[in-house]
């Protein structure tokens, strides 16, 4: 009987105060202006496994801005969080406000939702003990940010940097030096690091590169698969996911980017392949797809 009071009480505290506003990838952009400087509590959720993280800030806006620059550049104070936005991806967490209040009642609120909620990310359950490094670390956050806007850039790439659209193997913008870049695809997505130069795919759409090429290029295309989509196996290998169809060959960085360009298949079933060679493909059932690993890279011609 007291368990489903409580239950009850829960259940109208959590959706009368759940605002969710799903802000994913693109949050900045599509978060209400009036919340930029607002008080309260908010909530972060991984989709996959139902896990929480539960903060507070004076200024909404810039701490959930704070945690996703911090997350994407690998470096976010709390080990737990960072490691399983790492591992499920950023598509797979939500950002929600759990209540807006006063400046004052802002600790008072989050403790009653961190006691109320027990999120998993938290790894202190004392609200006042954590606020002062909570700030000290936004501090540092900004100053960051604020060195990154101005221009500061890794010292391993001063030149100039190009940055391409894998969807459609086109220059979108020629940059005079990362931060540039940086800048750019920053408000693009919200997400870009120099290491990811020359190495990463960004937010599925963008690739950074030192070198120009001509659109839609065999240079460009081939520069792209063999540097940047390598694919690395559950085991630890480092190796070339293949797709091969009627229009060629097809370099995927991740299982589930195959999936997704063959429209059929699954995961499951590429990662019980992923010991297929040129020599002995596994054939898609009732398709023309060919999925095998190669060790070297092989041209796309």
């Amino acid at each position: 009987m007291v368990k489903s009071f409580f239950s009850i009480i829960w259940n109208c505290i959590y959706y009368s105060l759940y605002l969710y506003h799903k802000f994913k990838t693109n949050f900045m952009k599509q978060i209400n202006d009036n919340l930029k400087e607002t008080c309260g509590v908010y909530i972060i959720t991984n989709i996959v496994n139902g896990k929480r993280y539960i903060g507070s800030s004076k200024n909404i806006f810039n701490r959930l801005r704070d945690h996703i620059w911090d997350l994407n550049s690998n470096r976010h104070i709390n080990s737990h969080l960072q490691n399983s936005w790492n591992k499920y991806s950023e598509n797979n967490f939500e950002f929600g406000i759990l209540c807006l209040c006063q400046e004052e009642e802002r600790l008072d609120q989050e403790q009653f939702f961190v006691d109320m909620i027990n999120p998993e990310y938290n790894l202190e359950k004392d609200v006042k003990i954590l606020s002062r490094t909570n700030d000290t670390k936004s501090k540092i956050s900004s100053s960051i940010k604020e060195k990154y806007s101005e221009g500061w850039t890794n010292a391993k790439y001063k030149d100039s940097v190009y940055i391409y659209d894998i969807n459609t193997w086109e220059l979108v913008k020629e940059c005079k030096q990362p931060s540039e870049a940086g800048n750019y695809l920053y408000e693009k997505c919200g997400s870009f690091k120099v290491s990811q130069i020359n190495s990463s795919i960004i937010k599925d759409h963008y690739v950074v590169l030192s070198s120009k090429f001509e659109d839609k290029s065999l240079d460009l295309k081939n520069y792209v698969s063999e540097k940047v989509l390598n694919y690395k196996t559950q085991d630890g290998r480092l190796t070339y996911l293949i797709i091969e169809d009627n229009e060629g060959l097809h370099y995927f960085k991740t299982t589930q980017k195959a999936v997704d360009y063959m429209k059929c298949s699954s995961t499951y079933t590429l990662k019980k392949h992923n010991y297929n060679t040129k020599e002995n493909p596994y054939t898609i059932p009732n398709t023309n797809f060919k999925m095998y690993m190669s060790n070297e890279y092989i041209p796309i011609k």
